[in-house]
């Protein structure tokens, strides 16, 4: 449960971070002033800020509120994503109306930029996570017939109900290591190795040694003689996967691809919910 909450603080903490990156770079290339750029949230633990008359470098320490020439660059105490305080940002006052730096002395184009840079910055991120992903090389199913190699594996993905499977306690995901029956044993790397095993040892014993996470099971279970429709003797639907890398431009193409169906998903599961 922990390592679930952790997990999910880490990447909701990156996004916002990156999110908020993106309105602070976007904002400082139009010329508006960032006051604050902040990884976590405040209180304050200390920060640093460039002097420019003492042309140094200045700590700052505590959460009172300091007013710099330069961007406080800061690191505080809640440690979920961070924040961003751009000049002017909540309206015009009588000083940040006239400084030239202030987010509402900009023309309309720069607001809608900055505050789109968040999302175009989240968008960025994801695809070249992605890219990366398929550079490096990720799974994929592949065909049956395509060349075994070292990172082969067999994986089920369903379980049919009422079947022998379930009496196993198999469940979708579970990687297929190896099956043993009676003095014979086979290391799977194709589903085939499955299916004609399986069809060799109706009504027998097996033992089937399956990984499921970072845990490994040894589960046994009898092949059914009497096979419904559409189902095995075991009742699994099983698929082959490789770990496939892809040439750099290939693997940008298909990243920045992704991002986008995916952005395109959200969005309209978001229109459904409000419609």
């Amino acid at each position: 449960m922990f390592l679930t909450f952790f997990s999910f603080a880490v990447i909701l903490g990156l996004l916002i971070f990156v999110h908020e990156m993106g309105h602070f770079l976007v904002a400082r290339m139009l010329g508006v002033k960032a006051e604050e750029f902040g990884f976590g949230f405040p209180p304050r633990i200390l920060g640093i800020v460039y002097n420019t008359k003492h042309k140094k470098w200045e700590i700052v320490r505590g959460n009172k509120a300091l007013k710099r020439k330069n961007t406080i660059y800061s690191i505080n105490w809640i440690p979920l994503g961070g924040f961003v305080k751009i000049l002017g940002e909540n309206g015009p006052g009588k000083q940040k109306e006239k400084d030239p730096r202030s987010f509402s002395s900009k023309p309309i184009w720069q607001k809608i930029s900055i505050l789109a840079a968040g999302v175009a910055m989240n968008f960025l991120a994801a695809a070249l996570i992605l890219s990366a992903g398929f550079k490096i090389g990720l799974p994929e199913a592949v065909e049956d017939s395509a060349p075994i190699s070292e990172n082969s594996r067999v994986h089920i993905v369903a379980t049919a109900p009422d079947s022998p499977a379930q009496a196993m306690n198999l469940v979708a995901g579970d990687e297929i290591v190896k099956i043993v029956a009676g003095n014979e044993e086979i290391v799977v790397r194709r589903t085939s190795d499955v299916v004609n095993f399986l069809e060799n040892r109706k009504g027998e014993e097996i033992l089937m040694e399956v990984k499921r996470g970072d845990n490994v099971y040894r589960l046994r279970g009898v092949p059914r003689k009497d096979i419904p429709a559409g189902e095995g003797a075991l009742g699994i639907t099983l698929t082959r996967t490789e770990i496939v890398a892809y040439p750099l431009l290939d693997s940008l193409k298909m990243g920045f691809l992704a991002t986008w169906t995916m952005t395109k998903a959200i969005i309209v599961a978001l229109g459904e919910i409000l419609h």
